[in-house]
């Protein structure tokens, strides 16, 4: 009220559990949201209680397929497909990764679709990849494309969890982990945490990347 906003009704919904259906239907007609139950989507990712499941991350292959599959019929260069591959293929999974952990089956399947595009291999065209991937991912500034090496990504996207839980603390979500998992350590101490706390899959995957954040922080 006071940013004078307006909540948007056709990208709101409504989840109820353990609720009768004439008072999901009450309290619908209400505040004026659209039931909807689990499996949604909020930000374009799955909402579902087990993020490892492979149905969370087919969303996403499909997606990548879709986009090689319309690409093929064009006749682009390898710079194009470069460009494509590294502003496209590359981000579009970039806030599930940024938050859920990668399944390694989904991971080689997205390098691999990354791959074959750039290379221009299909069903029909059996080409070989010039450069190793490994080599293609290293920075321009060593010669190389300077894509991005999912599983290098996914290692520091989790540490970045980490370091904003540290700097951000007065953020509603990184005052509930402060409640949750160690509300006995200082700010400043607690960037060095050693003891091994399990959590959520957010958590768990801020917390087995922290020692990125440890290493290069003083």
């Amino acid at each position: 009220m006071a940013a004078g906003i307006e909540v948007s009704l056709s990208k709101s919904k409504i989840f109820f559990f353990n609720t009768n259906i004439a008072i999901q239907r009450n309290i619908s007609r209400i505040v004026g949201f659209q039931r909807d139950r689990i499996q949604s989507k909020y930000l374009r990712v799955l909402l579902i209680d087990k993020p490892l499941n492979k149905i969370v991350w087919e969303l996403v292959i499909n997606k990548l397929q879709d986009k090689t599959q319309k690409w093929t019929s064009r006749s682009l260069n390898l710079a194009g497909r470069l460009v494509l591959t590294k502003f496209v293929l590359q981000s579009i999974p970039i806030f599930m990764v940024s938050t859920l952990p990668a399944l390694k089956g989904a991971m080689k399947q997205r390098i691999s679709i990354q791959r074959d595009f750039l290379w221009c291999k299909g069903k029909e065209n059996k080409k070989w990849a010039l450069v190793a991937w490994e080599k293609i991912c290293k920075p321009k500034t060593h010669g190389d494309l300077g894509l991005d090496d999912l599983e290098v990504l996914n290692k520091v996207l989790g540490a970045k969890l980490w370091w904003r839980w540290i700097k951000d603390s007065d953020a509603p979500w990184a005052q509930i982990w402060n409640l949750k998992y160690e509300n006995n350590w200082q700010d400043n101490d607690r960037i060095r945490m050693f003891r091994i706390i399990k959590g959520s899959h957010i958590w768990n995957k801020a917390w087995e990347n922290r020692s990125i954040a440890q290493k290069n922080s003083f």
